[in-house]
């Protein structure tokens, strides 16, 4: 079981030092047993555009579909 904390949620790493400004209201928790599956319900509650504003040059949601392709 995997569990995604969706909370704080900033334009970098929360591990990162320094200054990161929350870019999106707090949704809670969320579980599930795949991390793609958690990965991809995390983005939906918080909605692509907040992470298309933040990062308008990096193609995060390539992520999913070559998770797929590996076969991960």
């Amino acid at each position: 079981m995997l569990i995604n904390a969706l909370l704080n949620i900033t334009t970098e790493c929360d591990c990162w030092p320094g200054e990161n400004p929350v870019i999106h209201p707090d949704q809670g928790f969320i579980g599930a047993d795949h991390p793609i599956r958690i990965d991809e319900e995390s983005m939906r509650r918080v909605g692509a555009e907040t992470f298309r504003t933040a990062h308008p040059d990096i193609p995060w949601e390539r992520q999913f579909s070559y998770a797929r392709e590996i076969g991960f």
